[in-house]
């Protein structure tokens, strides 16, 4: 459960967008922005400044998307290696 979250999250920053990530995971644009706001609360952070149009990160946003980022490149990275046949 936590990973589908922090993709969510990782989506929502990749896309700007809390609406184009809600059509991306097929779920309600205020779902997406519950998941986002439970991150928030469990890591105690504030992630992102609402705007009228749009959001920008705070300084533990910018950090905890990097963090996670680079998480997920290393999990992709121990997927597509599981992939490949064994040579030994």
């Amino acid at each position: 459960m936590l990973t589908e979250t922090l993709r969510v999250f990782c989506d929502v920053v990749e896309t700007g967008s809390f609406t184009a990530t809600a059509r991306r995971h097929g779920v309600t644009q205020s779902a997406v922005t519950q998941i986002f706001h439970g991150l928030e609360q469990r890591f105690k952070s504030r992630f992102a400044v609402r705007r009228p149009k749009g959001f920008r990160l705070t300084p533990e946003g910018e950090a905890f998307s990097h963090a996670t980022v680079w998480d997920f490149g290393q999990i992709d990275w121990f997927t597509e290696l599981s992939t490949l046949p064994y040579v030994g």
